[in-house]
């Protein structure tokens, strides 16, 4: 599954906790970016227009 998290984290390490609701996204210091609720199964993308089951064509 892909997240888009946004161009302004681009070469960052990015944490990520989940649980069986939710997905947080943490940067290295330890602070939230963002989180979602955990998406259905068969979802291969969250965008910012929100879930998928479409591959993403961006690179």
């Amino acid at each position: 599954m892909h997240f888009y998290i946004g161009t302004n984290h681009a070469g960052e390490q990015i944490h990520v906790l989940y649980d069986d609701e939710t997905i947080m996204f943490f940067d290295a210091r330890g602070t939230e970016i963002t989180r979602h609720p955990r998406p259905p199964k068969g979802t291969v993308y969250i965008g910012r227009n929100g879930p998928t089951n479409q591959p993403s064509t961006k690179s």
